[in-house]
């Protein structure tokens, strides 16, 4: 979690487009505004990658966590 931290706030040179899709949710009242968005995988190689591996518990953090600062 902390890499996906690092690059959601350009912390770490990668742009966050390049792992990471996230989710258009403009009025949520349930979680924070950046959800990301799993991308299809048709093989099962593409399953275990590190940006779908993180989603599910990158969208479970709590508001105050994602919006921590460094």
């Amino acid at each position: 979690m902390l890499q996906v931290f690092k690059i959601v706030n350009h912390i770490s040179g990668v742009s966050p487009g390049t792992f990471f899709s996230i989710m258009n949710v403009e009025h949520s009242t349930v979680g924070h505004d950046q959800n990301f968005v799993k991308k299809y995988a048709r093989l099962g190689v593409h399953q275990s990658v590190f940006s779908r591996r993180v989603v599910n518990d990158w969208n479970s953090l709590p508001v105050k966590e994602i919006y921590s600062r460094h």
